[in-house]
């Protein structure tokens, strides 16, 4: 039933996922170019919890491709850049 031919090959399952981080990564960013001190304090708490549920998704992303055989191949953003990047 399963032919071996008709199931994704590891890179073909990670690719989704290594998109999916490079665009959490991006919007992470933009989040935080959004914060700054002259806005309402609630605004800012709001993009720090959006912020902090992408760099959530953002982890579980990089621990899913860290387990995969394709891992060796695949380029991770530093976790000091998923987490303090302040551009």
């Amino acid at each position: 039933m399963n032919e071996p031919s008709s199931l994704p090959s590891p890179t073909q399952s990670t690719t989704p996922l290594r998109s999916l981080q490079e665009i959490l990564h991006n919007r992470i960013i933009q989040k935080k170019g959004e914060i700054h001190k002259s806005h309402n304090r609630a605004y800012n708490d709001n993009l720090w919890t959006e912020i902090e549920t992408l760099q959530w998704i953002l982890a579980q992303i990089l621990m899913l491709l860290r387990r995969s055989p394709a891992a060796q191949r695949v380029t991770f953003f530093e976790p000091d850049q998923m987490f303090f990047d302040t551009q």
